[in-house]
C-alpha cells in the first residue's frame, strides 16, 4: 500500500508534467499589459503560434507517454509486485480520466496564448512565428515527440535513481507519525 501511495504522489507529480510547454522566462514586463494598442494582433500571433507549435497534439503526447512508459517502468523499478501494480494502475487510469479531461487543450487554450501574448512583444510573436513556419521550426515540432520520448527516459533513470531517498523519507515520516500517536 504505501508503495502505491507514493506511486501515486509520483503520478501527480509527473503529470502536471504534461502541461509544462509554455515558455516561463522571465520576458514579462510588468508594465507592459495586454491593454495597449497591439493586444489583439498580440493574441491572434500568439494563438497561430500555438496552432504551429502543436501544443495540444504535445500535451496529449505527454500525458500518453507518461502513462504507458514512464509510470509502469517506474512501479517495475519501485519493485511492485502484481497485486499492487493492478491496484496501482487501477488509480491511475482513474487519475489520468481527470488529468486528460481537465489538462485539455480547450480548456487550456485561452490561458496558454495570453501567457505567450503576455511574454512576447508582436515582433518577437512574428519571428517565432516565421520560425515555426520555416523547415527547421518544422523540423524541431516533428522531432518534439521523439525528444519528449527521450526526455522521459532521462526522468525515468533519475526517479529510479531518487526512488530509494523518497522510500526512506516516506518511512522516516511514517516513523514520526506513530512515534507522535
Amino acid at each position: 500500500m504505501k508503495k502505491m501511495m507514493i506511486l501515486i504522489g509520483v503520478c501527480a507529480l509527473l503529470a502536471g508534467q504534461g502541461t509544462l510547454f509554455a515558455d516561463d522566462s522571465q520576458g514579462y514586463n510588468e508594465n507592459e499589459t495586454l491593454l495597449g494598442n497591439n493586444k489583439q494582433e498580440r493574441m491572434q500571433l500568439a494563438s497561430i503560434l500555438m496552432g504551429l507549435m502543436n501544443v495540444d497534439k504535445s500535451i496529449k503526447q505527454a500525458f500518453k507517454q507518461i502513462q504507458d512508459s514512464l509510470l509502469p517502468g517506474v512501479m517495475k523499478d519501485m519493485g511492485i509486485s502484481p497485486t499492487e501494480r493492478e491496484k496501482a494502475e487501477k488509480v491511475q487510469k482513474k487519475l489520468f480520466a481527470i488529468y486528460e479531461k481537465e489538462f485539455c487543450w480547450a480548456k487550456m487554450k485561452d490561458d496558454y496564448i495570453k501567457i505567450y501574448a503576455e511574454t512576447f512583444s508582436v515582433n518577437e510573436l512574428r519571428a517565432l512565428v516565421d520560425f515555426f513556419s520555416s523547415p527547421l521550426g518544422k523540423k524541431i515540432i516533428a522531432k518534439n515527440p521523439e525528444l519528449m520520448k527521450r526526455s522521459m527516459q532521462v526522468t525515468r533513470k533519475q526517479l529510479k535513481r531518487i526512488m530509494p531517498m523518497i522510500k526512506k523519507k516516506v518511512e522516516e515520516l511514517k516513523k514520526a507519525e506513530k512515534a507522535g500517536k
